[in-house]
Order: structure tokens, then C-alpha cells, then sequence
């Protein structure tokens, strides 16, 4: 669970500096799974 904690951080962070609403959806996205 911590890899995919930062693995979706990471992605995360990526997406933010390019979009930031998709960027939110993708975290809950992670942080539910």
C-alpha cells in the first residue's frame, strides 16, 4: 500500500502541474483504492 501511496503521489504531483481538477480525481482515485 505505501508503493501505491507513492506512486500516486508521484503521479499525482505530474498531473497537478498540468491539470489541476483531473489531478484531485486521480487522487481520490487512489486514495480509495
Amino acid at each position: 500500500m505505501l508503493l501505491r501511496a507513492i506512486a500516486g503521489g508521484i503521479i499525482f504531483m505530474s498531473l497537478l502541474s498540468n491539470t489541476g481538477p483531473l489531478a484531485l480525481i486521480d487522487r481520490e482515485v487512489f486514495l480509495n483504492t
